[in-house]
């Protein structure tokens, strides 16, 4: 997949959170996209989650991809964002993420099967593996 070009994001000049994603990620590589995540997982999560179409696949992969390779204690909000982020996305915009659900769900299964150990408290977050379960069903019905 290449990176998004100025014509794949047909922003909505209106939309400010899709214009401050537009303005932050446009020509940047995976790796340099990796880098910004770094800064703020949760709110790197946000930004992709705003971005159009095209601008979401592209980064969202580059987004599991540092997921994958960090741990808790150097980012406490990591797996918090990459959930948030794939539920909101499946409730939300399920066409953006359908194509990509091979690659997108095993992580997010591994995370909320056993998300105590990933510093998700059942107390705080409810059922992870649960919602995204049932946000599935209600998106493919």
């Amino acid at each position: 997949m290449n990176i998004p070009e100025e014509h794949d994001w047909k922003i909505d000049s209106q939309d400010l959170d899709e214009k401050y994603s537009f303005e932050k990620y446009l020509g940047k590589s995976k790796e340099q996209a990796i880098a910004l995540f770094r800064s703020s997982p949760l709110e790197c999560s946000f930004e992709i989650a705003y971005m159009p179409e095209i601008p979401f696949r592209y980064y969202v992969l580059a987004f599991k991809e540092f997921v994958e390779k960090s741990n808790k204690e150097e980012y406490d909000d990591v797996y918090h964002a990459y959930i948030s982020m794939i539920l909101s996305m499946i409730k939300n915009n399920f066409g953006y993420i359908e194509p990509l659900k091979k690659e997108l769900l095993p992580l997010a299964y591994k995370i909320t099967i056993d998300q105590e150990k990933y510093g998700l408290d059942l107390d705080i977050f409810g059922d992870l593996k649960v919602k995204l379960d049932e946000a599935l069903i209600a998106a493919s019905t």
